[in-house]
This record gives structure tokens, sequence and C-alpha cells, in this order.
């Protein structure tokens, strides 16, 4: 083998060890949907509506916020202006919420972004939140000193996290689906990130554990020692 060819070959091998993991940014790294729903509780009584888990998950779950917000509200009421107004009103009440609690993100998830990184591996992250919110939370939450590129927003807030989202993080990433785990929370960013062809991963809640997760690589309530060590072993060699 020629000097040339053996560094062909050595730059051929790196370049199949590279690897990413991905994850939904304000629900599995934050306690997005806890928070949404006792903001989303408090502001929609003002407007006579009882905000139950079902109700939620129906008009909420795989949608952004205000999207979310306006659907529930009209069907709820039948007034669109009502919608809007409430649609505002959260998130902006969600947003301040969701900053105060950046500075406790989830441990698991900060091992493994830890872990993952020193491994080598490329951390991406995506959102349905804002621009201007996006921007705040990500700071606030301190993603560039775990290692994580700039954020992706969701190309579509009302089907939030689907299959070309990922796709469009993982176009920046520029790392192949096949090397790559997403960790979710919901069954529409899992079988978005199923489709999209990764590794997936589901950390659920209260909020989302009635979820259909078929074909998801696990299902926990927190990412432990185990886990963590389960999925760099999927991705590493």
């Amino acid at each position: 083998m020629t000097a040339a060819t053996s560094e062909k070959h050595k730059a051929s091998s790196a370049k199949k060890e590279e690897f990413a993991v991905v994850f939904e940014l304000e629900n599995t790294l934050l306690n997005g949907h806890e928070i949404l729903f006792a903001v989303l509780k408090e502001t929609l009584a003002g407007v006579s509506i009882d905000l139950t888990p079902p109700l939620y998950a129906r008009y909420m779950l795989g949608r952004g916020v205000e999207a979310g917000v306006t659907r529930l509200v009209r069907a709820m009421t039948g007034s669109t202006a009502k919608a809007q107004k409430q649609a505002g009103k959260t998130r902006n009440a969600y947003i301040e919420k969701l900053l105060a609690d950046a500075g406790k993100p989830a441990k698991g998830m900060v091992a493994l972004l830890n872990e993952a990184g020193e491994a080598g591996g490329t951390l991406g992250a995506l959102s349905c939140l804002d621009e201007e919110a996006l921007a705040q939370v990500a700071d606030a939450c301190g993603l560039a000193d775990l290692g994580v590129q700039p954020p992706r927003q969701s190309g579509d807030p009302e089907h939030g996290f689907d299959r070309d989202s990922w796709l469009d993080l993982l176009k920046t990433l520029r790392i192949s689906t096949a090397r790559c785990f997403a960790l979710t929370s919901q069954a529409a960013a899992c079988k978005g990130a199923l489709a999209a062809g990764m590794m997936t991963g589901v950390v659920e809640n209260a909020l989302t554990s009635f979820q259909d997760f078929s074909g998801c690589d696990f299902v926990r309530d927190a990412l432990d020692a185990d886990t963590r060590k389960d999925i760099l072993s999927r991705l590493t060699p």
C-alpha cells in the first residue's frame, strides 16, 4: 500500500467514525412539557377552559406553542381573536418560565452530551421555539458551553419535530443519519426521527408516557449511566 493510499484509507476510516447526538431542546434537556402544561392551565383558566392532560395531548404535543394554543382555544371557544390573544399570552409566560428553569437542565442529558462530546461526537438540538426565544433559551442553558452546535428551528410549527425538520438539522451538522442518535420526548418527534433514518430513544414524562413509541430503541424516564453507555456503544467503535 502506497503512502497516499494509506492516508486516503485513514481519512475514510475517520470519516466513517463521525457521529452525532441530537435532541429536542426544550423537552429533553429542559422540562418543557411540564412547564408548558402548568403555564397553559393558568392562562386558559382566564377564558374558562379547564386544561386536562388529554386536551393538552390532543392540541399541544408535536406542535409549536402558539400554533397549538391557537388551535385549542379556537376549538373550545369558536373565537379566532381570543385564540390569538391567548397564544401570545401563553408564549410569553412559557418562555419566562422556561428561562427560569434553564439553569437546571436534566442531569442525564448533560452527562450524555459531555460523554458524547469527549468521544468526538457532534451535538445538535432541534426546537419549536421562535427565533428570539430560541436564542434566549440556548444562551440561558449554556448550549455552547456544552459543545452543542447552534440549535435549529423546526421548519413547521404545525408539525414540529417532523422528518424534514430532523433532516434539516442533520444537513447543518453534515453527519449521515445512520450515524446519529436522536433523543425525543413525544411520539411526533420520535416518529419523525425514525422516518429520517436515525437511531432514536425516548425520554418520556407524565404527559407523553401514554403515547405509542413503536420502533424506537428504548423508552426511559431518565438517562442513567447504563442507557448512556448503550447509546455511545451504538455510535463508537
